[in-house]
């Protein structure tokens, strides 16, 4: 019998839309169509894995962002970026359970920017859950390298439902 797939599973915890949240169509955000033709496969990142090493980090709610937004980097600004998952996974206080995507974006968005994922890599080192989710805290250098990503970049989203 097949086993039955919970949120465990695969890290992702749904969120509660606020009525403070951003709605798709709601017009707090300026509206700007990126890609008229919707055909964005130029745009997308290198595949990264959550799971290797025989270690599911349950990090796939900053994966799924940062994809996104490595995305918006290449198609605005023409530069391919790799940014860390794993920092963010610190910063948004990511639970063996998962996380939720409003708590990671925001964390991107007001306290912790974005770093490379050069500086916390997911390489072959990383084989337990300690590694991945360190350093914890985060250390002071990383999180001045997030904010000056922060000062260059602003970050909206909005949820396309309620």
């Amino acid at each position: 019998m097949p086993k039955k797939e919970t949120i465990q599973d695969h890290g992702f915890r749904p969120d509660i839309i606020e009525p403070e949240h951003y709605i798709l169509g709601g017009k707090q955000i300026p509206e700007e169509i990126l890609q008229k033709d919707g055909q964005w496969d130029e745009y997308l990142p290198e595949e990264e894995l959550q799971q290797r090493n025989g270690l599911e980090v349950m990090n796939c709610v900053a994966y799924g962002t940062l994809n996104c937004i490595e995305v918006l980097m290449l198609r605005l600004f023409g530069r391919r970026v790799n940014k860390s998952e794993r920092y963010i996974g610190v910063m948004a206080d990511t639970q063996p359970t998962g996380n939720t995507p409003q708590r990671v974006i925001e964390i991107i968005r007001k306290e912790a920017g974005l770093i490379e994922e050069t500086l916390l890599p997911f390489d072959e080192t990383i084989d337990t859950w300690q590694k991945y989710y360190s350093p914890k805290p985060m250390t002071t250098r990383y999180i001045r390298k997030g904010k000056k990503w922060l000062k260059k970049h602003e970050v909206k989203h909005e949820w396309l439902w309620k």
